[in-house]
């Protein structure tokens, strides 16, 4: 007889010092406290259905040093193509020679054609850790603008109530959705591609709000609002 699964998830982000860290708590039938770091740096725990919230708290206290370092060395594994090795960022579908310029302040932006680094570490060993804050900076105000139209057209149309968003690493999906909890994920990885792959998974997964699972009525759906889906999904291949 199969066991019902009484797993609760809970979403939440630990301050460390000046550093924040995404974090998800799942309470299962255990008992102990496990930690885990996982690819995309967010730090996973699993503990006891009924254990108290300040036992959680203590123990990822007393693992702080732990959480931060572990988190920092996930960053640094992250996404090859970031500071690639080669010299290049693949930047929106188009790839840009990297250009690390001394400075007293750390920035990163395209100019002249370059991706810059600007920054006070001579031996550029956190380029990729700079890559990623820019770039989920630049993916957040994208998907701000982007997600207007499909919270009137999809939400509000069908009485639905507006989905939390969050942006992670992700190894295997671009990007995810959980109706149950109102939740849409979307990969950072995104941003190495065209603009139209990130417009493309950001309507796939709103979709999923009306339709569960990939039969043909939810790519029906899907080229109601993007007649050229298929475009942009291919260039993800």
């Amino acid at each position: 007889m199969m066991r019902r699964d009484t797993s609760i998830l809970q979403h939440i982000t630990i301050q460390i010092n000046e550093e924040s860290i995404p974090a998800v708590i799942t309470r299962k039938r255990i008992r102990n406290l496990y930690l885990r770091i996982q690819e995309d740096s967010t730090l996973t725990i699993s503990a006891p259905l009924y254990m108290p919230k300040a036992q959680i708290e203590a123990f990822l206290k007393e693992k702080q040093v732990w959480i931060v370092k572990a988190s920092h060395h996930a960053r640094q594994k992250q996404a090859k193509e970031s500071a690639g090795e080669n010299g290049t960022v693949l930047w929106l579908g188009q790839a840009y020679p990297v250009k690390v310029i001394p400075a007293e302040r750390e920035a990163v932006m395209i100019n002249d054609g370059y991706f810059c680094f600007m920054t006070n570490d001579p031996s550029g060993s956190h380029l990729s850790e700079m890559y990623e804050k820019f770039a989920r900076k630049q993916m957040k105000m994208y998907l701000e603008k982007e997600r207007i139209q499909w919270d009137q057209r999809i939400c509000d149309a069908h009485h639905l109530p507006h989905p939390a968003m969050t942006i992670r690493s992700m190894r295997s999906r671009w990007g995810s959705c959980t109706p149950a909890r109102n939740h849409i994920s979307m990969n950072v990885r995104l941003m190495h591609y065209p603009y139209e792959c990130l417009q493309y998974v950001l309507l796939h997964e709103y979709v999923h709000l009306l339709v569960p699972g990939h039969p043909a009525r939810f790519y029906q759906t899907v080229a109601t609002y993007m007649p050229d889906w298929k475009a942009a999904s291919d260039k993800l291949k």
